[in-house]
């Protein structure tokens, strides 16, 4: 049988192991990962017994981490049985504080991932003549715990032109845990011709669909009107289905 990106330990004898001393084998492998089992190969042209309590393994030029392997058994090699294979679990490994503390940061930030919240955003942009606009647009949600990093809302699920006069753009984002939603910032770069853009309002549904947020807005977005902002902060008016 193969045992694929497992390593293997062999030893031939004569071999007699004392129950307080250890011996060291070095075998040459590629890099297997996270070691899972072993298969402990013992072969001898002679007859022994090998006692073996737990195997120890490592990387040659690492102190950790030392993989635990706990076996327990003593083994007969004679003419009847000249080779004896055995396949050995994990059974616990022993890791230095750094590689501690790098695992513990990897789980956190798996925990992170799979905290990660949608939200479907949809955006009305007025009726009005010139209102759509051909600008890069980003928004940011503020919760009460925390911000969401800045999304650009490039790819309309109802639309290949976004934010066109009088219509509704629908888009998906995934952030992580903002906590209730608080606020929004939107706004546009000011880039292409006649950048400016009149936005009605925005409502935002987190995943569970509970509740709808609706910030309105109902201004101009441009550097040609009032007061020349292309960016703002709004706040919701709470809708609940």
């Amino acid at each position: 049988m193969n045992y694929p990106n497992t390593p293997w330990i062999g030893t031939s004898g004569p071999v007699s192991v004392g129950s307080l001393n250890a011996s060291k084998i070095i075998v040459d492998a590629v890099d297997l990962g996270e070691l899972e089992k072993i298969v402990l190969l013992i072969s001898s042209k002679t007859e022994c017994k090998l006692d073996i309590k737990k195997l120890h393994v490592q990387e040659a030029t690492k102190e950790h981490p030392i993989y635990v392997f706990e076996v327990n058994e003593e083994f007969s090699v004679n003419a009847n049985k000249p080779k004896i294979q055995r396949e050995i679990p994990r059974s616990f490994v022993i890791r230095g504080e750094q590689q501690k503390n790098d695992i513990e940061n990897n789980l956190n930030k798996e925990s992170q991932v799979k905290k990660l919240t949608e939200y479907t955003i949809k955006v009305y942009t007025g009726d009005k003549r010139g209102a759509g606009t051909d600008a890069n647009v980003h928004i940011i949600l503020f919760g009460n715990e925390d911000k969401s990093e800045v999304f650009q809302l490039a790819h309309s699920l109802e639309h290949q032109n976004p934010f066109e006069r009088g219509k509704v753009d629908t888009f998906k984002i995934k952030t992580k845990n903002l906590g209730s939603l608080r606020s929004i910032e939107i706004g546009h770069d000011g880039k292409g011709f006649a950048s400016g853009w009149f936005l009605e309002k925005v409502e935002i549904t987190d995943a569970d669909g509970n509740s709808m947020h609706c910030f309105n807005c109902n201004r101009w977005l441009s550097k040609d009107e009032s007061d020349g902002l292309t960016t703002v902060q709004l706040y919701p008016q709470l809708l609940d289905f």
